[in-house]
């Protein structure tokens, strides 16, 4: 992962080539005699003009500390994002004003092409649940998919167009796969681990400046393993499943959740206070015991705790998920079905 600055550079380099293309796609509409293709190259502009004000909201989340290690290999992408730029920029000059649609289309490509890099998808996802913001991941899907229709249409009968839409096709839709797959479980449809953590940091950090005081929350089926020996296997994973989906449901759309691991489940829950929480978890807690007899009858421990965060920010979250655990722990030795909070908490269910 790069650090926060070469994050900052990449993003501003986005910013850079997005309103590069932006003027570029206006040219384009005025350029071409075929209709159909002026629209699309105005569209796209306009779509250019949107993906401008994502990158700058990213680049002051970026400058702010506020996004989590999303990029591999920066100064590579950094390098290959300048070589692009550079061959749009000589292709147009060569081209003295006169192009025609198929080299227009090509530079099209281009300058759609470094989208396409896990890196930058990562962003966008990213973008896409910060809390208030619209949907950049829809947005730059019909933004691509709108050029690889144009393409498809315009590219019959004509090798190296036809080659150009399999191509983007293929790498858009392979590398949204793996980038879904690489935050997200594949069972339950939430956040893995990996992804959990990535999420919720840049919220720690926003935390901490807004003097905002944090949740977490580990959750743990009880007994799972009874549940998998006398149901079967396929039926302890509807139960994660059913438990996953209730847990979506009973919380707040800013709340972060995601499978802990095996049968545990994380949730990350800013600006609030250990009434709060504990009132969140006693309610789960008691929705899975009385909800589950529909299905397969089961019950959770919840281990939670709470409080602002200190000037050693990842130090404090790691003490923090810790008594969260213990907490956790301390339930399971209560009987199981039961909540847990900081002890200095007065208990109560």
């Amino acid at each position: 992962m790069m650090s926060g600055a070469i994050a900052t550079e990449i993003l501003t380099k986005c910013l850079e080539i997005d309103q590069k293309a932006h003027s570029i796609y206006q040219q384009f509409s005025t350029l071409t005699k075929n209709q159909e293709l002026a629209d699309f190259w105005a569209q796209l502009a306009n779509d250019e003009q949107t993906h401008c004000s994502y990158w700058k909201r990213l680049i002051n989340l970026s400058k702010n500390g506020l996004l989590p290690g999303l990029i591999d290999q920066g100064n590579k992408l950094k390098e290959d994002m300048e070589k692009m730029e550079k061959k749009v920029e000589r292709t147009i000059t060569k081209s003295k004003g006169k192009m025609d649609e198929n080299t227009m289309l090509l530079l099209t490509y281009w300058l759609e092409f470094y989208l396409m890099h896990p890196s930058i998808m990562n962003f966008m996802n990213f973008l896409e649940k910060a809390p208030g913001e619209q949907s950049p991941v829809t947005n730059y899907k019909n933004h691509v998919e709108n050029f690889i229709w144009v393409l498809d249409k315009f590219g019959k009968d004509k090798p190296e167009l036809e080659l150009l839409a399999e191509t983007i096709n293929r790498l858009w839709r392979d590398t949204s796969k793996m980038v879904e797959l690489s935050n997200t479980d594949f069972l339950t449809g939430l956040l893995n681990r990996r992804g959990l953590f990535d999420r919720f940091q840049p919220f720690i950090y926003l935390a901490r400046r807004k003097m905002l005081s944090i949740g977490v929350m580990i959750i743990d089926v009880d007994d799972f393993k009874n549940i998998n020996d006398q149901y079967g296997h396929k039926a302890g994973d509807q139960v994660l499943i059913w438990l996953a989906n209730l847990l979506k449901n009973n919380l707040r759309i800013s709340d972060v959740i995601g499978r802990y691991g095996g049968d545990e489940f994380f949730i990350y829950l800013s600006d609030v206070d250990l009434n709060y929480l504990l009132d969140v978890a006693v309610k789960l807690r008691k929705l899975v015991e009385i909800q589950s007899q529909a299905e397969i009858p089961f019950t959770i421990s919840i281990g939670v705790t709470g409080g602002m965060v200190g000037a050693d920010i990842e130090g404090d979250l790691q003490a923090m998920i810790k008594r969260a655990d213990d907490n956790l722990l301390r339930a399971k030795r209560a009987g199981k079905n039961s909540v847990r909070i900081d002890a200095s908490f007065q208990h109560r269910e």
